[in-house]
């Protein structure tokens, strides 16, 4: 795959610090969908077995649990971006 877009960007006459850069862009792509990915899949699903479990056990308690959810998932995405902005400071 690394080769085609390398042959493509010749061919159409880029430079190669921009061959370079869109190939590490390429590179980092497949590297999260290789080991991020599978593991954000493996996180989210272990959440719906753990709150379907809750659930059996007891209804109010699986609401509570998928409220607080619900609360965390609201916070990071509101702090997200100031979370990207001190982590891009640091480096």
């Amino acid at each position: 795959m690394a080769s085609d877009l390398v042959q493509e960007e010749h061919e159409s006459g880029s430079n190669i610090s921009t061959i370079s850069a869109r190939v590490n862009l390429l590179t980092e792509i497949v590297e999260f969908f290789e080991n991020n990915f599978p593991e954000i899949v493996d996180n989210f699903l272990g959440l719906i077995g753990v709150v379907a479990i809750i659930m059996t056990l007891s209804l109010n308690i699986s609401i509570l649990c998928f409220g607080v959810t619900l609360f965390i998932i609201v916070v990071y995405g509101l702090s997200s971006k100031k979370t990207l902005c001190f982590k891009q400071t640091l480096q």
